[in-house]
């Protein structure tokens, strides 16, 4: 399974401490991921966030531990984050800016067109 998210622009507002999976997510990942999962991006490295199933308003949420991923990951307005479900405990994340180019350097981000 896999599904995107998009990094809110300044018009909305960026929670860092945790980040919600789109709604129609719920229902394919509700009882199926264990609690605790690993992040793994595009270079190999892994983080472990914790993912808390909200069932009363069916959101999946990753809380603690993603504010370090995304910390690491520099996020900014209009990347498409890819979730891949590895399997139950794990999600390969891709990050493409908003030109479509996949980003692989966090800290040197190179596409000129869009940054």
């Amino acid at each position: 399974m896999e599904f995107f998210k998009v990094v809110p622009d300044d018009r909305w507002p960026l929670r860092t401490d945790e980040m919600c999976f789109p709604p129609a997510v719920y229902s394919l990942v509700h009882g199926k991921v264990l609690q605790d999962v690993t992040m793994r991006d595009t270079i190999g490295c892994t983080w472990q966030v914790k993912l808390v199933d909200r069932p009363v308003d069916r959101k999946i949420v990753l809380g603690h531990g993603w504010p370090t991923f995304s910390a690491a990951h520099n996020f900014r307005a209009l990347d498409y984050l890819v979730f891949h479900l590895v399997n139950n405990s794990t999600f390969q994340v891709s990050v493409f800016c908003e030109c479509g180019l996949e980003v692989v350097d966090f800290t040197l981000r190179s596409c000129e067109r869009c940054h």
